[in-house]
């Protein structure tokens, strides 16, 4: 009975192979392959051409992703983004948006210099107050007792304009002289 089966299950098989929605689905297979294969091409093409664009492509096809426009089938691949922003004018320029209130898409986009110096802090690290004070780092660090910092921070951050008060103070008018003896 096991045998019967078999065979049954197998000219059952080779009918279906044989039959015309197999073959449309084989074909359909294979087409979806051949253009995931001419796609990896194409990819491979234009990130040798364009390595910075293609980057900054990669970074910002996530943020693309996101928003969605219903019934629109319009791709938008890396020669359209290409054409939207243009080349990459230094190793410097990240790809922004020209609208912050808009999501990340086409027309919305520029090349943007990064942000080099962070933002000023009305607060000093420790390398700044030294340098404010005049003062190595270690000097800093021996009188921290003598200099209010700013508590709830992890690093050490101190006021502009108490180091002002301190910086004419005996104290660091002669750490001050003295370093600069031992520099010479």
């Amino acid at each position: 009975m096991g045998l019967v089966k078999e065979h049954l299950y197998d000219a059952e098989n080779a009918a279906w192979e044989a039959s015309p929605e197999r073959r449309a689905e084989r074909e359909r297979l294979a087409g979806e392959r051949d253009t995931a294969a001419a796609r990896v091409r194409r990819e491979s093409v234009w990130a040798a051409r364009h390595p910075g664009e293609w980057e900054e492509w990669v970074r910002v096809q996530l943020l693309l992703s996101i928003s969605f426009e219903f019934g629109a089938d319009n791709t938008f691949d890396f020669d359209d983004f290409l054409m939207d922003v243009g080349h990459r004018p230094s190793a410097a320029h990240h790809v922004t948006r020209v609208d912050e209130s808009k999501p990340y898409q086409q027309g919305n986009l520029t090349w943007a210099v990064r942000a080099v110096e962070p933002p000023k802090s009305p607060y000093l690290n420790v390398e700044q107050a030294a340098a404010f004070l005049g003062v190595a780092v270690q000097t800093v660090y021996n009188n921290r007792r003598h200099i209010p910092s700013l508590p709830g921070f992890r690093t050490l951050m101190f006021d502009r304009k108490v180091l002002e008060g301190l910086r004419a103070s005996p104290r660091f008018m002669s750490k001050r002289q003295s370093e600069t003896r031992r520099s010479r």
